[in-house]
């Protein structure tokens, strides 16, 4: 295998995935473990296994995440495994730093809604610009990763199935409503993270039928600079020829499309929908 990806992208990618793994280790570190609410798949075990044995949390964390690496060089492809691999250090000595700075005690709240919520929103945004990097921070991350490459599931979904097995852990280990509030945190941080990582193909799609076709298109590729396609289609009533029109935009761009539309012909249908994910020229591939 060979990996195609120049240095300057190399990089950038890096220091994406250290922010987003920096976000994820605060979240864990300043608000679900003072509370005792678990992250997601081995940081929830490992937080777990340091509650109980006291072994570093982040050396924990490390070690659990070897084996899974070997797995994700073999079934995953190899920039997606070296950038994991180094996701996987950089959580790690993130968590070690912030369990280092943070003074004995320290609590950023003890109100456990507040960190329930906070901490599944930092942590969601950090794996979501993990993942958007073509990336993972390791751990049940490469399970969900292998499925959304074989079988197009959403990250989001794939980790709250696999991680329900590791609240019901904590719920022996701390207790059932300290688990009840983990599943809150995890589910909105799953969310937040499908959001972060698929925003570049969170655009929308539009259908529309006109007899002004050509010049709608037209004004549509001068004022959004967006591509137009022409899909070839029969009216089922009247069985005349027609073509429509169809194209990708974003929502603020969708306001001039409209806007175009209307002003050329107000009896034009016009179907808006969201699309879950794009690759192709002119947007950037977001599928793992």
């Amino acid at each position: 295998m060979k990996l195609n990806l120049d240095r300057s992208e190399f990089l950038k990618r890096v220091v994406n995935i250290i922010l987003g793994d920096a976000l994820a280790a605060f979240a864990l570190v300043f608000l679900f473990k003072p509370n005792q609410m678990v992250s997601a798949g081995v940081d929830g075990l490992a937080v777990m296994i340091e509650y109980i044995t006291g072994v570093p949390l982040g050396l924990l964390i490390l070690l659990f995440n070897i084996p899974l690496l070997i797995l994700s060089i073999k079934f995953l492809d190899l920039e997606f495994s070296i950038l994991t691999i180094i996701s996987v250090f950089a959580l790690s000595m993130s968590i070690a730093f912030f369990e280092f700075i943070k003074p004995d005690g320290f609590v950023v709240t003890n109100e456990i809604v507040l960190a329930c919520v906070y901490g599944g929103v930092i942590r969601g945004i950090g794996s979501g610009i993990v993942f958007n990097n073509k990336s993972c921070a390791g751990g049940f991350d490469i399970v969900a990763a292998s499925m959304k490459k074989y079988f197009n599931i959403a990250l989001g979904n794939m980790l709250l199935l696999i991680n329900v097995f590791i609240v019901a852990l904590s719920a022996i280990v701390y207790s059932p409503d300290k688990a009840m509030y983990t599943m809150i945190a995890l589910t909105l941080s799953f969310k937040i993270s499908d959001i972060v990582a698929q925003k570049v193909g969170k655009q929308k799609q539009v259908f529309i039928v006109s007899s002004h076709n050509k010049q709608i298109a037209k004004l549509i590729q001068e004022e959004t600079t967006r591509g137009v396609t022409f899909l070839d289609g029969e009216g089922a009533y009247e069985n005349k020829n027609l073509q429509v029109i169809y194209l990708i935009c974003s929502s603020r761009e969708l306001i001039k499309v409209k806007n175009i539309v209307e002003n050329e012909d107000e009896k034009a249908f016009i179907a808006v929908s969201d699309t879950a994910e794009i690759s192709g020229r002119g947007f950037k591939k977001i599928a793992i």
